[in-house]
């Protein structure tokens, strides 16, 4: 809550958890996904399909029609309001807007900011159950010349 000339307000709340990697197994994607999914359903089963959409949205390196990597969770202006869609990205046309539409009125805001702030606290913290174990199982291993000038060169795009 900030209060500004005697007249308090909520502020919105917002995150964004994605995994970009150069090299990385099936087993790592599906790992990381399932963690981001397990803290979003604690909380709203329809959290994790449309803030995953709109991650994806949200990564896409449109003049190359490229996603930047494997995706996550990402969420903006979620502050309760029951008249706002889940999903308040820019395009209204996109696959989260959409599967929000599809949703009625579960894909319309329905948390309080309490439920909001706890959920984005649950959201952080399974941020390091869900990427340690990848940096532990791969920090290790030798990488050959041919993968070392590709990660050169999507460093440097």
């Amino acid at each position: 809550v900030v209060v500004a000339s005697g007249s308090a307000f909520i502020l919105p709340i917002g995150a964004v958890a994605d995994l970009a990697p150069y090299y990385l197994g099936e087993q790592q994607c599906t790992h990381f996904h399932r963690t981001l999914k397990d803290a979003c359903d604690k909380h709203d089963p329809e959290f994790y399909n449309v803030f995953k959409l709109w991650c994806d949205e949200y990564f896409l390196v449109k003049h190359r029609q490229e996603c930047r990597g494997v995706g996550g969770i990402f969420f903006d202006y979620q502050d309760g309001a029951p008249e706002k869609s889940l999903y308040v990205g820019p395009d209204p046309k996109s696959a989260a807007a959409a599967h929000c539409q599809s949703l009625g009125p579960k894909g319309h805001q329905r948390h309080t900011w309490a439920q909001y702030f706890a959920f984005v606290q649950d959201a952080g913290n399974s941020f390091l159950p869900s990427y340690v174990p990848i940096v532990e199982g791969s920090h290790k291993k030798p990488h050959t010349e041919e993968q070392r000038q590709w990660q050169l060169y999507r460093r440097g795009r």
